[in-house]
């Protein structure tokens, strides 16, 4: 899934790296970035749903443009990201 995911989304490919720190244990960020365009990468590594707060990125974000399997949404500036998913926002 992740490597059709870099076929189709240049920054996943071809972007700069940066860790995002989001105090969340559970939860693994990166921001990627590059000439056509810029995107958040998390993945929730925990077994039970998990809500971040969006508001504290430095990029604003406002779609889920891909996911794995069901029910990552945002709303009201927050990510709701299901038990062991991930999630790609634009």
């Amino acid at each position: 899934m992740l490597m059709a995911w870099r076929r189709e989304i240049s920054a996943l490919r071809d972007g700069d790296f940066s860790y995002l720190d989001l105090h969340q244990p559970q939860v693994a960020a990166w921001e990627r970035r590059d000439a056509r365009g810029h995107v958040i990468l998390l993945h929730n590594l925990g077994a039970n749903v998990q809500i971040v707060d969006l508001h504290s990125l430095t990029h604003p974000v406002s779609d889920v443009l891909k996911q794995s399997g069901y029910g990552a949404n945002i709303y009201d500036g927050k990510l709701q990201l299901p038990a062991y998913s991930t999630a790609i926002l634009d």
